[in-house]
């Protein structure tokens, strides 16, 4: 293989058996040797890299194969060995005189070794102390280097962001304001539990302008409440989120707390007493109440009505907003109720003014009973909302007793006009005018009574007022039937209480009194028919015995046969008289 690879060997393969083809016809014994040779030649394992790769080089050692190049291949190989052998001379000569400088220099590099640390043991004292300070001041750098990292942790920690302290300071009162307002409690709280520690005076630093951030933003939280509340509705005042997430962060700092009471209960008082004036004299969704002025009791009842139900709002306002006041709150701050009572203090007086005025008007009976009931009516309501001394409480029981005075001044001079002063008795033997003005204004305080917000304790006062003006009565009809005759007398009597009798039996206030003259018309009509039937028998020439029979006491059986016999006996006479001759 190799073989037919090169072609120099192939060449010289076939010379070298051609040759020993040749010898082997010459003589037997160059047979034998040139066998041998034959037989080295093949025994040559061509299998052995090393051999193919010296067998590939001497393919490429020579350009031609020809047969001098062939002859001359020993002394070829041995020249370029020789060549190769002097290069390998030169080359080393050149490391060895190299080796030799390389040697100088580093004996001179030992001998300024030597001296280097000739110098190094003779400083080695003197550094010592160097190296033990460096150490030290080592190990003290890492330690303030720790203190340091330490120190920048507990100031993030401990120190507000920049967007919080932008949320602090614009004004704007939300949810992300609470949040670093909650942040700046954390921290001062956590600098206070520090105040005794290794971070004593940082601490305090860091307290101080976390209390500069708190007193300004509690400030803020304080004017942003007295706005909401200014432009707050007074028909219907609600309270946001926000606005009471504020006053429980203000509720912790009792001194704030107290003046947050104090400056909402004012800027309430304004808002209240502005809408007050407004809905009496501009109006909005209603027309003005003073347009009313001409009623009173309209007038009035509007006036009460407006003072109700914002007294309602204000209070569930007021209740939403500050919640339960707690004991320690209350000896600390006034109670809601205080509050709404405050809240109104300027409200009282043009209320006052103008009832009072009304009050002192013209009133008649029926109007004054009205404004009366009203008043009382409204004062017990506002009094179950509005609990305590407050000025609204004195200003109404102030008008209540003012509204009693007045019907009961006017109710006298009723009363005692009809009695110092009877009406004539009219021809006919019919009601005075008087007494039927007296039964008007009884209808009207009946009615009054029935369209009252208190009817059962109104009922009562009518049929009391009821009972007044019948006595009254009675006493004017005693002293008008002075001249007349008893039968008049009692006719006049008996039409003037059947006349109340028939219209109070519609009035259900009046019922008792309804019995009482019940009973006082049936007498007075047993005795006017005793009286007619005396005088028709006297005429007749019967008194005496008639005198007699009606004069004896008897039972109500007896009376009613009495009576059957006088009419009897009256009819049979009148039959007799009218009888033709």
């Amino acid at each position: 293989f190799v073989c037919l690879r090169c072609p120099y060997l192939e060449n010289t393969y076939f010379w070298y058996f051609s040759r020993a083809c040749a010898m082997a016809t010459g003589g037997q014994v160059g047979s034998n040797l040139l066998r041998r040779k034959a037989d080295r030649i093949l025994e040559i394992g061509l299998e052995s890299e090393e051999l193919r790769s010296a067998l590939l080089f001497l393919d490429g050692f020579y350009g031609d194969n020809t047969l001098a190049a062939r002859r001359e291949l020993r002394s070829s190989l041995e020249q370029q060995t020789v060549e190769k052998y002097k290069e390998i001379y030169e080359s080393l000569r050149s490391a060895a005189e190299a080796t030799e400088v390389a040697v100088k220099e580093a004996e001179c590099i030992v001998t300024e070794a030597l001296d280097v640390i000739t110098c190094l043991n003779s400083s080695v004292d003197i550094t010592s102390d160097v190296i033990s300070t460096t150490a030290e001041l080592r190990s003290k750098a890492i330690h303030f280097e720790q203190e340091l990292a330490a120190t920048q942790a507990f100031i993030e920690e401990h120190s507000l962001s920049s967007r919080e302290k932008a949320t602090l300071s614009r004004g704007a009162v939300d949810g992300a304001f609470f949040e670093a307002l909650s942040r700046v409690r954390a921290i001062s709280e956590r600098c206070r539990g520090l105040l005794r520690t290794s971070h004593s005076q940082l601490s305090m630093e860091i307290l101080e302008e976390m209390e500069k951030y708190e007193e300004r933003a509690y400030s803020q939280v304080m004017e942003w409440i007295r706005q909401e509340c200014q432009i707050l509705d007074s028909d219907a005042p609600t309270t946001s989120s926000t606005m009471r997430k504020a006053v429980s962060f203000l509720r912790e700092n009792g001194p704030l707390f107290r003046s947050c009471f104090q400056d909402v209960a004012e800027t309430r008082e304004l808002v209240v007493h502005a809408a007050f004036m407004e809905a009496l004299q501009v109006g909005g969704t209603r027309r003005p109440i003073e347009l009313h002025s001409h009623d009173p009791p309209r007038y009035v009842g509007d006036m009460l009505a407006w003072i109700h139900q914002t007294i309602a709002s204000e209070k569930d306002f007021l209740h939403t907003l500050f919640g339960d006041v707690t004991e320690a709150e209350k000896a600390a701050a006034k109670d809601v109720d205080e509050l709404v009572g405050t809240v109104f203090r300027s409200c009282c007086r043009p209320l006052f003014e103008r009832v009072q005025q009304v009050l002192s008007d013209q009133l008649d009976i029926s109007g004054s009973f009205q404004l009366r009931n009203m008043i009382k009516f409204y004062d017990g309501i506002i009094r179950s909302i509005v609990d305590g001394d407050t000025t609204v409480s004195s200003t109404l029981i102030t008008l209540r007793e003012a509204s009693i005075s007045r019907f009961s001044s006017l109710m006298e001079s009723f009363v005692e006009r009809i009695t110092l002063y009877p009406p004539s008795v009219p021809a006919d033997l019919s009601p005075s005018s008087s007494f039927e003005h007296a039964m008007d204004v009884i209808e009207q305080l009946s009615k009054s009574a029935e369209e009252s917000m208190l009817p059962t304790e109104t009922a009562d006062d009518v049929a009391e007022v009821t009972r007044s003006i019948v006595a009254a009565v009675e006493k004017a009809i005693d002293s008008s039937i002075s001249g007349l005759s008893e039968s008049e007398s009692t006719l006049y009597r008996l039409n003037c209480f059947s006349s109340f009798q028939a219209r109070m039996e519609k009035l259900s206030p009046c019922h008792h009194e309804v019995d009482r003259l019940e009973k006082d018309v049936t007498l007075l009509q047993d005795l006017i028919v005793s009286i007619e039937v005396k005088a028709v028998f006297r005429r007749a020439g019967f008194s005496e015995h008639l005198e007699v029979e009606i004069d004896k006491p008897a039972t109500v059986e007896v009376k009613i046969r009495r009576v059957y016999n006088t009419w009897l006996f009256l009819f049979l006479i009148l039959f007799i008289l009218c009888s033709p001759l």
